[in-house]
């Protein structure tokens, strides 16, 4: 992860808009982050943790955003590339205590090269969860490998095992094996499940056996068969059993199926013999009732066939009759109509000569010519009407027009006077305007006397820089006490340890033996035992007091500058008078600079109007143009539509005279379609009167009353042809019944079927009893036979399978737990590879502390040299200390080499992560303060390995208040402190 731009504002000391360019600032390699105290120097490596996290180093979020009065709205923005992507996340705090932030206003993105957007996530967690997922880290451990803040230095060198592991894990990538452990585990988890299922299709198996068996409960035979436990059947002897009985039930079905074939044609040659008995005894009746109705029958049909005759005549005659009585309504209406339209044309009171020539065709004249000579009185009457209309519309027209040539000529007369006005008053605006410029063409020279004046003021506040000096006297005194009080402590803790050292050694002693210390064998007066003091928590404190007194004496240096910038500043300083006349014609010729602005805005919005004005007059002129030419045409076209408007009377007798016209048309088209339909209804009358006759004559009929005589009504038909349909029905019956007796002999007595019938079903019965046992006994051998191939495949593979399960879990335990213990202890293999690459950061780490402890100290992962590597687990880190070649935690350490080493491990971490494929990048480093505790040698030393950093590509920033650190590094950032808030420059 590579930071490349950090945006933020109305945070912290910083109450406007900051932007850091680590492209920029990375050229320089290892750079300083300075400024005065409460400055806010941290605040641009907790700008860059609440962008990525949305929490600061030690949850400082509740001061996280500005108190300023200019503030503006809080935010922080971060773009940074990772594995060669590009992202930036956005996130703005609550702008109060105890607010939620705004939802809305947290974003993180991918972007390509050129900056435009991939992909956009949204959402407070989200976000978090997105840049966790991609750097690999979260918060916690982002700052103890990456970012490391003041007073966490040290967190990830003083972490436990438990602590350490879960970094290791992801800066590492070590969480591969514990998935491979997982992986076995869950193998072995589904080869057992496997194993069980197998077991269990065994045993349903057995369990299908047992149930096919007891489809043979109802068997003779099945008492033969243990069937009492289903897991103890003997499936292939009871098959052997099974297919005995099978043998002797099959021959027996055999011989029951010829006794029921043999009954079943004995019943069929009888069924066949009573059938044609039946069929002659039928036959005999209906031959009887043939003769006797044979005469009638013939009778009925002679009856029927004059009735069908005579109806074709009757039919006829009605269709004779109905069609003459359309013809008559046909030409009657025809006939009226045209009286309607005489009637109709006869109320026209235009020219009479054109009234009296339709009147006269009317009664005689065909619908065509009749529609032509009505179509040529309209076409007149329309043309006059025609020219009436567009007679009062040019009326109209004229006298709209009139009107609007005197308008448009008031308006060009009005819009001239206006532009005259308004040219004077620009004219005028423009001189005043002019005599402005002139006078305020040495406003930016007074605006930098005024800034500088203020500049001076601001440095020249002597009681404020006095005040804080006061302050920061007391708080190094307050700061002395402490260190004082903590080394007194200290000194007598160490003389208790030495103490109680002595009563330890004393209490060993024994009489005529050596004492260890100075060889004497007489131990006259024994030192007594005391009690124990925690030296390491002493020297915290010690060290932590010497920390606050080292700032606090820095302090007090700055505030006595500060009383002495303000000093000589005051003596700069103008008189009160001088000052008061600067600024008073500093605002002067400021108001003029703001009323020749007014000015010339005036000056443009009076042009603006002057242009318009313009554009209006010559508008208006033109449109005058255009009117007065439509208005000359119009009263041409007045001269000649006039006389035709007045040749057929007045307005009204004209448009009525349309109106009857128009219906007339309309009479006139049903007059053509009723002529035309009386004449297609005269046509058919005839054809039918025709018709009739020709079926008179047909048919044998002399008049119509005679048709009617041979006439029958509904009753006398249905009953004759009932009669006729019964013998047809009878001859066809008889028919039948003779295919059916055929030409064999018949029997003198009908046989007796029924008892033949029982013979059958006794014999189908018993043939169908001995099937159905040959048929399930069949069933259950095959039935058994499967189970039995189910259960020869299925046992050797559940054992193989149960066998490969216990194998996998064995290896994931190994695998997750490790094995054995002492001299045979096997780690697991993520606590393997973790210690391996951990114990390579170690030596890495060595080789830099060397440098800075002057080679005393080195960093292991032994408790105890004398022990076996084999036996040694966890990732507690220890010191051998070469002073006296012990080995202890590096929870001894003070806090100058704690931070030393600290910084050596977090190096070695860098270093070695690069070294390994699949590791994350850990290109940047930020340390926020720290090196106050080191001495000028340490520092140099300290320096020196941070300066090397830019030879292997990373980049590293750093937050200090020693001046030593300032006169040995470029200064990339230089924080400036004011009353209204902390402003950032970076630093050429």
């Amino acid at each position: 992860m590579r930071p490349t731009l950090l945006k933020f504002g109305g945070i912290g000391a910083y109450p406007g808009h900051v932007e850091v360019d680590f492209e920029e600032l990375s050229k320089k390699g290892l750079y300083l982050v300075i400024g005065p105290t409460g400055a806010g120097k941290t605040t641009i490596f907790d700008a860059m943790t609440f962008a990525l996290y949305g929490k600061t180093a030690g949850n400082r979020e509740g001061m996280f955003v500005s108190d300023h009065d200019n503030r503006v709205d809080p935010y922080t923005e971060l773009h940074f590339s990772h594995q060669d992507r590009h992202f930036i996340v956005h996130r703005e705090p609550a702008k109060e205590k105890g607010k939620n932030p705004p939802p809305t206003k947290q974003w993180f993105r991918e972007v390509d090269e050129d900056g435009q957007t991939i992909r956009t996530e949204t959402g407070i967690r989200n976000i978090t969860e997105q840049v966790t997922e991609l750097l690999g880290l979260d918060a916690e451990q982002f700052m103890q490998v990456i970012l490391l803040p003041q007073n966490k230095f040290q967190k990830f060198l003083m972490a436990n095992s438990t602590e350490r592991k879960p970094l290791l894990q992801k800066i590492f990538g070590t969480g591969l094996y514990e998935r491979v452990a997982e992986h076995l585990k869950s193998v072995a988890e589904n080869l057992k499940n496997d194993a069980e299922k197998i077991e269990q299709k065994i045993a349903v198996a057995q369990g299908s056996a047992h149930s096919a068996l007891m489809q043979l409960s109802d068997q003779p035979y099945f008492s033969t068969l243990d069937v009492s436990d289903p897991a103890e059947i003997q499936i292939p002897e009871v098959i052997n059993v099974l297919t005995s009985e099978l043998e002797s039930i099959t021959a027996k079905t055999q011989e029951l199926n010829t006794l029921h074939a043999d009954a079943l044609k004995a019943k069929n040659r009888a069924q066949e013999d009573a059938e044609r008995f039946d069929a002659a005894v039928e036959k005999s009746e209906l031959d009887k009732l043939q003769a006797d109705n044979a005469k009638n029958v013939e009778t009925a049909k002679k009856k029927l066939e004059d009735y069908k005759r005579a109806q074709r005549v009757i039919d006829a005659s009605s269709n004779a009759e109905a069609l003459a009585e359309t013809a008559r309504i046909s030409r009657q209406d025809a006939t009226q109509l045209r009286t309607d339209l005489s009637t109709s044309l006869g109320k026209l009171s235009i020219d009479t000569e054109l009234k009296n020539s339709l009147l006269t065709v009317i009664p005689t004249a065909t619908p065509k010519n009749l529609s032509s000579e009505v179509t040529r009185v309209h076409r007149k009457v329309t043309d006059a009407l025609m020219a009436i209309n567009e007679l009062d519309e040019l009326t109209d027209d004229i006298k709209e027009l009139e009107k609007d040539v005197k308008a448009r000529e008031k308006d060009i007369e009005e819009n001239k006077k206006l532009l005259a006005t308004s040219s004077k008053s620009r004219d005028n605006k423009k001189a005043e305007f002019e005599e402005c410029v002139t006078a305020t063409a040495n406003l930016p020279a007074l605006e930098k006397k005024v800034d500088d004046l203020d500049a001076l003021l601001d440095a020249a506040d002597v009681d404020g820089a006095v005040q804080m000096l006061a302050k920061a006297e007391t708080d190094f005194e307050k700061a002395q006490k402490a260190f004082n009080n903590a080394e007194t402590k200290l000194g007598h803790a160490r003389r208790n340890v030495t103490l109680h050292l002595a009563g330890e050694l004393a209490a060993t002693l024994a009489k005529d033996e050596e004492c260890p210390v100075c060889g004497s064998t007489s131990h006259p007066k024994k030192a007594k035992r005391t009690s124990e003091s925690d030296i390491t928590a002493l020297e915290k404190k010690r060290d932590k007091a010497y920390n606050a007194k080292q700032q606090a004496e820095g302090v007090i240096t700055e505030a006595q500058e500060a009383v002495t910038k303000a000093k000589a500043a005051k003596k700069k300083l103008p008189s009160e008078k001088e000052q008061e006349s600067l600024r008073k014609l500093y605002e002067e010729t400021e108001m003029k600079a703001a009323l020749s602005k007014d000015l010339k805005d005036e000056v443009r919005e009076i042009e603006l109007k002057i242009d318009e004005l313009n554009k209006c007059i010559n508008g208006d002129e033109v449109r005058l143009g255009e009117i007065k030419t439509e208005l000359k045409q119009k009263r041409s076209r007045v001269v000649k539509v006039e006389p035709i408007a007045q040749s057929l009377g007045a307005k009204k007798e004209v448009s009525n005279a349309d109106d009857i016209l128009s219906g007339a048309t309309s009479v006139l088209d049903r007059l053509d379609a009723a002529e035309t339909k009386a004449k297609q209804d005269e046509a058919a009358s005839e054809g039918a009167k025709n018709q009739l006759e020709s079926v008179m004559k047909t048919e044998k009929f002399s008049t119509v009353q005679e048709a009617r005589g041979a006439h029958l009504d509904a009753e006398n038909i249905a009953t004759l042809s009932d009669s006729i349909s019964e013998f047809d029905n009878r001859s066809e019956r008889i028919l039948i019944l003779s295919g059916r007796i055929g030409d064999s002999p018949l029997p003198k007595k009908r046989p007796d079927v029924e008892v033949l019938d029982a013979n059958v079903s006794a014999a189908f019965e018993a043939k169908e009893t001995s099937s159905a046992s040959q048929t399930k006994t069949s069933e259950a051998i095959k039935s058994l036979e499967t189970q039995q191939e189910k259960i020869d495949n299925l046992g050797p593979k559940a054992q193989e399978t149960t066998q490969r399960a216990d194998s996998a879990l064995a290896l994931a335990k190994v695998v997750a737990n490790g094995a054995g213990s002492g001299e045979n202890l096997q780690l697991g293999l993520e606590e393997w590879v973790q210690r391996t690459l951990f114990e390579e950061v170690c030596l890495v780490a060595t080789t830099q502390l060397q440098k800075l402890s002057n080679n005393r100290y080195f960093l292991t992962l032994e408790s105890d040299g004398a022990k076996s590597r084999r036996r040694a687990r966890g990732l507690e880190l220890y010191v051998l200390d070469s002073h006296n070649g012990k080995t202890r935690s590096v929870q001894t350490l003070s806090g100058g080499e704690q931070f030393l080493t600290s910084l050596a491990l977090a190096l070695a971490l860098a270093e070695v992560v690069e070294r390994h494929a699949g590791g994350m990048q850990l290109s940047t480093l930020f340390i926020d303060e720290g090196f106050g505790s080191l001495d000028s040698e340490t520092l140099e030393q300290a320096t020196s390995v941070l300066t090397k950093l830019q030879d292997i590509g990373r980049t590293v920033g750093l937050i200090t208040h020693v001046e030593s650190m300032q006169d040995r590094l470029p200064i990339g950032i230089r924080i400036n402190k004011t009353n209204s808030g902390s402003t950032l420059e970076l630093v050429d």
